[in-house]
């Protein structure tokens, strides 16, 4: 299976980023380049693209509007940002927010995701970890009844043993509410799994696939994906074999600040790669762009 280039992805341009400096965040003070990954907001003036509706959800609200039963225009920004099922992140407190893909899923789908970041209670956690009985502070509770037709089931995307294909648990189990995400290592993995509040809910796994990731990490193969494109696969399975509606990329945005991350990874180690021919062959390099804070 061949790795998913920006060129396969329905994204929107990176022209409308050409020129932009850094700015201080309005929430937090510190400053950021696009967007505050820990205050999780845009920074004024950028403008981050938002995740598209499909064109079926649109026909479907088209029709219920003519029957002057909802108002489309009234609707409109919230259709922006329909995803086929919410997604939650659990973030490992480890894991440092400036280095978290899993942070542009909540930048470009604010109001269906939702991320609990434990940096602040990192004390109690490693305190709890030590006697192997843990609680993580402030984690979203979950409904963990084994049949929830009417809402959707809460699940964690994970490949356990227990773990079942979107689209068989879908067809056993019904739809699916929320996608249940763990923002950490693969090292880390076990532990985060011992979270009281995701014990007892459903696993499913994804089909395999190649990362993408320019930050491989050391063991881990080419299937290890980065938690963006796992919350992206995710919802494409869920929608393309889960609800049977075919994928026009409709949220391949989600992988806007992912792809764009990695535009700006390859320029820095080609500009590297150069300079070091530069050197080793007596040839000063002049032609190299200036180096890009990330």
């Amino acid at each position: 299976m061949s790795v998913m280039t920006r060129n396969e992805c329905n994204l929107s341009s990176y022209s409308p980023l050409g020129g932009l400096v850094k700015q201080r965040c309005l929430t937090c003070g510190r400053h950021r380049m696009y967007f505050c990954y820990d205050c999780r907001i845009v920074l004024p003036g950028v403008p981050s693209p938002r995740v598209k509706v499909s064109s079926l959800v649109l026909i479907v609200v088209r029709q219920v509007n003519s029957e002057s039963v909802l108002n489309f225009e009234e609707f409109a920004d919230w259709l922006l940002e329909l995803l086929p099922c919410d997604v939650d992140v659990i973030k490992h407190p480890m894991e440092k927010n400036g280095k978290s893909s899993a942070i542009h899923c909540k930048i470009l789908a604010p109001e269906q995701t939702r991320v609990r970041n434990n940096h602040h209670a990192s004390d109690i956690w490693f305190t709890h970890i030590v006697f192997q009985i843990f609680d993580v502070p402030n984690v979203f509770g979950y409904n963990k009844e084994d049949k929830q037709k009417h809402d959707g089931s809460d699940v964690v995307v994970f490949a356990s043993p227990s773990s079942v294909s979107i689209e068989e648990f879908v067809k056993t189990k019904g739809p699916v509410k929320r996608f249940i995400v763990l923002d950490c290592t693969w090292y880390q993995v076990n532990t985060m799994l011992r979270i009281p509040q995701i014990q007892g809910l459903p696993y499913v796994s994804l089909t395999k696939y190649h990362t993408a990731f320019w930050r491989p990490q050391r063991n881990v193969g080419q299937n290890g994906l980065a938690t963006i494109e796992a919350i992206y696969y995710a919802l494409r399975e869920y929608q393309e074999y889960g609800l049977q509606r075919p994928y026009k990329g409709e949220f391949d945005d989600l992988l806007y600040w992912f792809f764009h991350t990695r535009q700006q990874v390859d320029k820095k180690n080609e500009e590297h790669r150069r300079r070091k021919v530069g050197v080793s062959g007596g040839v000063s390099d002049s032609s190299s762009s200036a180096s890009i804070s990330l």
